[in-house]
């Protein structure tokens, strides 16, 4: 599984991958991997590519597990960087 590749978006950081139903032009071409929860301010989009023993070492951040029980980019505790920040008001 370590050698598995994985696409980070280049907005933020969740990783993404190509939409399986994209041959209908109104669906998105990538979508990121996320928990359902992330609500984005932009489409997915590949930035770079590496495997996950790469993504492991060269990002930790991204796997670690914060105090509310999840993981990486889906916890509130991790850089908002490119997601709705559910915290502020309109």
């Amino acid at each position: 599984m370590d050698d598995v590749m994985y696409v980070l978006c280049k907005h933020c950081d969740h990783f993404v991958e190509e939409n399986i139903r994209a041959g209908d032009l109104s669906l998105a071409k990538y979508i990121h991997l996320e928990d359902g929860e992330q609500e984005f301010d932009h489409d997915a989009e590949p930035l770079g590519e590496a495997t996950l023993a790469d993504w492991r070492r060269r990002r930790p951040d991204l796997f670690t597990t914060h105090p509310d029980g999840k993981i990486g980019p889906n916890s509130s505790y991790h850089s908002r960087r490119g997601k709705l920040d559910a915290r502020r008001t309109p």
